[in-house]
Protein backbone atom coordinates (compact mmCIF):
# COMPACT_ATOMS: atom_id res chain seq x y z
CA UNK A 1 0.00 0.00 0.00
CA UNK A 2 2.89 2.28 0.90
CA UNK A 3 4.15 1.86 -2.45
CA UNK A 4 1.32 2.16 -4.60
CA UNK A 5 0.75 5.75 -2.54
CA UNK A 6 4.28 6.53 -3.59
CA UNK A 7 3.64 6.05 -6.93
CA UNK A 8 0.44 8.04 -7.09
CA UNK A 9 2.27 11.14 -5.51
CA UNK A 10 4.94 10.47 -7.84
CA UNK A 11 2.56 10.09 -10.70
CA UNK A 12 0.37 13.75 -9.40
CA UNK A 13 4.18 15.63 -9.50
CA UNK A 14 4.52 14.71 -12.82
CA UNK A 15 1.35 15.50 -14.32
CA UNK A 16 1.11 18.74 -12.18
CA UNK A 17 4.75 19.63 -13.95
CA UNK A 18 3.73 18.57 -17.17
CA UNK A 19 0.48 20.71 -17.05
CA UNK A 20 1.72 23.94 -15.28
CA UNK A 21 5.33 23.89 -17.59
CA UNK A 22 5.60 26.96 -19.11
CA UNK A 23 7.85 25.43 -21.19
CA UNK A 24 5.94 23.17 -23.96
CA UNK A 25 6.35 19.37 -23.66
CA UNK A 26 4.82 16.51 -25.44
CA UNK A 27 4.69 12.48 -25.64
CA UNK A 28 4.55 11.32 -29.25
CA UNK A 29 4.14 7.32 -30.63
CA UNK A 30 8.09 7.56 -32.34
CA UNK A 31 7.18 5.17 -34.99
CA UNK A 32 3.58 7.34 -36.50
CA UNK A 33 4.74 10.86 -34.72
CA UNK A 34 1.60 10.67 -33.74
CA UNK A 35 0.51 13.24 -30.26
CA UNK A 36 -0.67 11.24 -27.78
CA UNK A 37 -0.14 14.00 -24.75
CA UNK A 38 0.14 18.04 -25.06
CA UNK A 39 0.93 20.58 -22.41
CA UNK A 40 -0.83 23.79 -22.64
CA UNK A 41 2.92 25.85 -23.35
CA UNK A 42 3.23 23.62 -26.47
CA UNK A 43 -0.52 24.40 -27.76
CA UNK A 44 -0.44 28.34 -27.02
CA UNK A 45 2.97 28.72 -28.37
CA UNK A 46 1.85 26.69 -31.77
CA UNK A 47 -1.50 28.12 -32.14
CA UNK A 48 -3.21 24.62 -32.08
CA UNK A 49 -5.71 23.58 -29.88
CA UNK A 50 -4.56 20.75 -27.32
CA UNK A 51 -7.38 18.79 -28.98
CA UNK A 52 -6.13 19.71 -32.65
CA UNK A 53 -2.67 18.52 -31.68
CA UNK A 54 -3.89 15.23 -30.36
CA UNK A 55 -3.92 12.81 -33.29
CA UNK A 56 -1.37 15.15 -35.28
CA UNK A 57 2.05 14.21 -35.72
CA UNK A 58 5.02 15.91 -35.28
CA UNK A 59 6.53 16.81 -38.67
CA UNK A 60 3.12 18.60 -39.06
CA UNK A 61 4.99 21.09 -36.53
CA UNK A 62 8.15 21.03 -38.31
CA UNK A 63 9.46 23.42 -41.34
CA UNK A 64 9.83 21.82 -44.71
CA UNK A 65 13.79 22.07 -44.75
CA UNK A 66 14.45 20.23 -41.82
CA UNK A 67 12.70 17.01 -43.06
CA UNK A 68 16.46 15.59 -43.36
CA UNK A 69 17.48 16.45 -39.98
CA UNK A 70 14.15 15.62 -38.24
CA UNK A 71 15.24 12.24 -39.60
CA UNK A 72 18.60 12.60 -38.45
CA UNK A 73 17.39 13.47 -35.06
CA UNK A 74 14.91 10.12 -34.90
CA UNK A 75 17.94 7.72 -35.97
CA UNK A 76 19.88 9.46 -33.15
CA UNK A 77 16.54 8.51 -30.86
CA UNK A 78 16.21 5.12 -31.63
CA UNK A 79 20.23 4.27 -31.62
CA UNK A 80 20.84 6.12 -28.29
CA UNK A 81 17.28 6.37 -26.43
CA UNK A 82 17.41 10.20 -26.67
CA UNK A 83 18.53 13.41 -28.89
CA UNK A 84 19.28 16.73 -28.60
CA UNK A 85 19.18 19.52 -27.82
CA UNK A 86 18.03 20.36 -31.39
CA UNK A 87 17.72 23.88 -32.76
CA UNK A 88 14.90 24.45 -35.42
CA UNK A 89 12.58 26.37 -36.72
CA UNK A 90 9.00 25.24 -36.23
CA UNK A 91 5.69 26.17 -37.65
CA UNK A 92 2.76 27.38 -35.94
CA UNK A 93 -0.94 26.93 -37.20
CA UNK A 94 -1.24 30.12 -38.97
CA UNK A 95 2.43 29.40 -41.06
CA UNK A 96 4.86 31.41 -38.76
CA UNK A 97 7.60 30.49 -37.61
CA UNK A 98 9.34 30.06 -34.21
CA UNK A 99 13.09 29.18 -33.25
CA UNK A 100 12.97 26.07 -30.68
CA UNK A 101 15.42 24.04 -29.30
CA UNK A 102 14.06 20.20 -29.03
CA UNK A 103 15.18 17.13 -26.36
CA UNK A 104 13.31 13.89 -26.60
CA UNK A 105 14.04 11.13 -24.62
CA UNK A 106 12.22 7.56 -25.54
CA UNK A 107 10.15 5.35 -23.51
CA UNK A 108 8.46 2.43 -24.01
CA UNK A 109 4.76 2.01 -22.75
CA UNK A 110 3.37 -1.30 -21.07
CA UNK A 111 3.14 -2.65 -24.14
CA UNK A 112 6.46 -1.94 -25.48
CA UNK A 113 5.55 0.40 -27.52
CA UNK A 114 8.11 3.06 -28.32
CA UNK A 115 7.11 6.56 -26.47
CA UNK A 116 8.96 9.59 -26.94
CA UNK A 117 8.87 12.63 -24.21
CA UNK A 118 10.44 16.00 -25.77
CA UNK A 119 10.39 19.59 -24.61
CA UNK A 120 10.78 22.05 -26.87
CA UNK A 121 11.86 25.36 -25.47
CA UNK A 122 10.86 28.17 -27.53
CA UNK A 123 11.64 30.69 -24.97
CA UNK A 124 14.68 32.95 -25.80
CA UNK A 125 17.72 33.39 -23.80
CA UNK A 126 18.04 35.71 -21.42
Amino acid sequence: MEAEDALLRTEALFRSLFTLSPVGMCLNDLETGTFLDVNDALARTTGYLTDELLGMQYFHLSAPEYAEQDREQLEIMRRHRRFGPYHKQCARKDGSRFPAVITGLLMRDKSGRRLVWSIIDDRSPG
